[in-house]
Formats: structure tokens, C-alpha cells, sequence
């Protein structure tokens, strides 16, 4: 096939309009699926993409991937295309030191595409103070570039209506129920099954001193009221009555020992896999290091969007490459192996109703429905200043049981101000 696809390349730019459609017909009707690899030849197969100048790659800086699915893919694409090959640079830490390391890649060039937290792309796009440019390239599109694309994780590309990045995977935290455990259907029925249980511990969270617990508490509060956050991200308003009233049962139930505050989403896997917990709050990656079949379900509110966009530097020379690697990281083939492989939530509504997704993912379905209803965190360049201001306002409220400083309604207003 790779040498088919060499040849054909060679012969493109010679092709009659009617020849090149014959011949990607005819790749798509040889092309023979093989058991966690691609049901449909990428998008690439069928147009040569511009070659790099000699010893040049397509560096992508990302976190750690522990399932390998995003390495296997960027073989994949250097296979298919040799003559713009990519190169995958993972980095350690956590999601701050991993916002620092990216920040310094495309701000010096040493990386052209990276694997960006959503949360963290308008503070990627917008315009420094000083006035200089952001460090994101705005991509340009016919308007089919984002055909496809579910709504929630879609909004999170965008900076002042303008397009930043592509959604690579999504993400939204759901409820496990031990197997054989009946599924609660609210925080009530939740919070009795615990309170009746001999160890009354039995719901674990992750309310550690980082991001984990901004995005659990957001949950927790949407549950309650779901004017909390906006459905688009944007023109949020802090009211600290709502607030603190939001967030009560979460206080309560910590106050009655009924959670256990997990430091990690591993963390609350292990008690959960140990029968230390019977309930668990965690993202989709973790069903798969789950042994049997847990009940897995929506929160009871709507969840908080989490997952990676795909960006692209504003001072990359390889603009046009960059962008087809973005695509063919961001097709249904692509998002088909990241979820079934690696346990990424597709963006994509089409890679949900694959059936071998659903025979592989029984949870499938209810991911989805998930997503469509999940609200994204604060859209604004000042997210850092946000999450450190719920982290060091509402943990102490939820932990110790204070009430929120009457601050917190000011502090947030400044900080959600564009």
C-alpha cells in the first residue's frame, strides 16, 4: 500500500479531477481493515501532503500518554506520509509543569503543534499585554474543518470567535458503582447507601490541592444549580449566596464522613479496584483498569468538560503540513483508536455509534450523553487565576467546613473580567 500510495503521489499533481476520485475509490475499496487499526484509509491516503525541507519534523509536544495510542498514530501518519514526517515530544510533570514546558515550545519554536489542555487555549491565543501576538496560529477553514465536531469541546477551540486549535479528545468525569451495587439516581440515594453502609466512607473523590478538585467541586455544585457556569463557557457571573448553597451537600457529606478525598484520579481507582469504596467520581480512561463490569453513569448534574486540543504554533513555517497532521489526528478513524485503545473521549459524535466502539466501550452511550450535556470551565486567559482562586476558597469550605470569604464574589469578578 505505502508504495501504491508514493506512486500515486507523484501522479497527483498530472490527475484529471475525474481520475483522482476513481483512484480514491479505489483505495477505499482495497483497503482491508485489520483488528485495532483503521476501518477507512485516513484522510491523507488520498492527497500528498507537502514535503518538509530534509531532516525537518513535525515536533508535537504532549504529556504523557500511557497507552501509547497517540505514538502509535504518529507512526501511522509517518508511514503514510515520509515526506513530512512528525515527531512526538512527551513531557513529565503535571498539568502545570506540562502548561510551562508547551508554553516554552511555541513560544521558541522548537515545537509546531502541541497537545494543549482546553482550559488553557485562550490564554494560548490572546494578545499579551504588552501587545505582541498570542502564541497560537488561528486556523483557517472552508468551513469544513469543523464538520463533525461535537458542540461542547468544539466551543473550547475558540478565542474572541476566532478558531485556535481542533479538539483531539474530550473528557468528562462520570459515577462508577461497584459491580453488583445497585446505581444510585441521585446524590440523596448516594448519600443514604453510604451512610448505611459499615464503613460509611464508601464515595470516593479526588479533592486533592490541584486542578482535580476545581473540576470535581464544579461538578458537585452543578448538581445543585446549574447556573453556576454558563453552557458556553462565557459571560460567567459569581453570586456567593448561589455559590454557597451550591456547594452545602458536597460540606455535608464530607462533614458526615461519608468521602474519601482522594489526592489523584488513581488514587480513587485503587480504593475502588481494593472494595475500599463502592461509588467512585472519575474521567472514562479509568474504566479500563477496573477488573469485571462497573456500573458507570452521568453525574447528576451536568458534568465540567475536560480533554486536549490540538494547536498549532503562530511562528510554525510549516503551517500547511501542520494542519493535515491535525486533521488526520482529529478524523473518525483516529478518535476511533484513541477511545477503544487508550480511553480517550472522542469529539466526534459519529465514533460513539461505531459498533465496535459500543461492543468494546458498553458505557458508550452514556459518555456521550455526558459530553452533550457538560459545561466548560471558564473561557478566559485568566483560567489560572480562576482555579487558584476556587482552590484556595472552596477547598478550605469544603474540608473544614467554613463558609466561602466574602471576598471570593469580588476576586472572581476581577479575574472572569476580559
Amino acid at each position: 500500500m505505502s508504495s501504491f500510495l508514493t506512486a500515486l503521489r507523484r501522479l497527483l499533481p498530472y490527475a484529471t479531477a475525474s481520475l483522482v476520485g476513481a483512484v480514491a475509490i479505489t483505495v477505499s475499496m482495497v483497503y482491508l481493515p485489520q483488528a485495532g487499526k483503521r476501518t477507512a484509509p485516513s484522510a491523507t491516503a488520498a492527497a500528498a501532503v507537502p514535503a518538509l525541507p530534509a531532516g525537518v519534523k513535525l515536533v508535537i509536544i504532549s504529556g504523557k500518554d500511557p497507552s501509547g495510542v497517540r505514538q502509535e498514530l504518529v507512526d501511522e501518519w509517518n508511514a503514510e506520509n515520509p515526506q513530512a514526517p512528525a515527531h512526538l515530544r512527551e513531557v513529565d510533570g503535571d498539568t502545570g509543569r506540562q502548561r510551562l514546558d508547551i508554553r516554552t515550545a511555541l513560544k521558541d519554536g522548537s515545537a509546531a503543534i502541541a497537545v494543549l489542555d482546553s482550559v488553557h487555549l485562550s490564554e494560548f491565543a490572546a494578545q499579551r499585554d504588552d501587545g505582541t501576538e498570542g502564541l497560537l496560529a488561528e486556523l483557517k477553514s472552508d468551513g469544513t474543518l469543523t464538520n463533525g465536531f461535537l458542540a461542547g469541546p468544539l466551543a473550547t477551540c475558540y478565542w474572541k470567535e476566532r478558531l485556535y486549535g481542533l479538539p483531539f479528545n474530550t473528557d468528562v468525569g462520570l459515577l462508577f458503582s461497584a459491580d453488583g451495587t445497585p446505581e444510585p439516581q441521585s446524590w440523596t440515594e448516594l448519600t443514604d447507601s453510604a451512610r448505611a453502609s459499615a464503613n460509611r466512607k464508601q464515595i470516593a473523590l479526588q479533592l486533592g490541592p490541584n486542578e482535580a478538585f476545581v473540576v470535581n467541586v464544579l461538578e458537585q455544585m452543578l448538581a445543585e444549580d446549574t447556573t453556576i457556569l454558563n453552557p458556553t463557557g462565557t459571560g460567567n457571573v459569581v453570586r456567593l449566596d448561589k455559590w454557597e448553597a451550591a456547594l452545602e451537600p458536597l460540606r455535608d457529606a464530607h462533614a458526615r464522613g461519608l468521602i474519601v478525598d482522594s489526592e489523584s484520579e488513581d488514587a480513587s481507582t485503587y480504593a475502588f479496584t481494593k472494595g475500599e469504596v463502592r461509588y467512585m467520581r472519575n474521567w472514562p480512561s479509568q474504566f479500563k483498569k477496573i477488573d469485571g463490569r462497573p456500573g458507570v453513569r452521568r453525574l447528576f448534574g451536568p458534568g465540567v468538560l475536560g480533554g486536549q486540543n490540538l494547536v498549532l504554533s503562530r511562528t510554525t513555517p510549516y503551517y500547511q503540513q501542520s494542519l493535515e497532521l491535525l486533521k488526520f489526528l482529529t478524523n473518525s478513524a483516529s478518535q476511533e483508536r484513541l477511545f477503544r485503545v487508550g480511553g480517550f473521549a472522542p469529539t466526534r459524535r459519529t465514533t460513539y455509534t461505531m459498533q465496535a466502539v459500543k461492543d468494546d466501550v458498553p458505557y458508550a452511550a452514556e459518555l456521550l450523553a455526558a459530553v452533550e450535556e457538560a459545561r466548560p470551565r471558564p473561557i478566559t486567559p485568566k483560567y489560572e487565576q480562576v482555579s487558584r482562586l476556587i482552590l484556595n476558597n472552596l477547598r478550605p469550605a469544603v474540608l473544614d467546613g467554613r463558609r466561602i470569604d466574602d471576598s471570593f464574589e469580588r476576586d472572581m469578578a476581577e479575574a472572569l473580567h476580559e
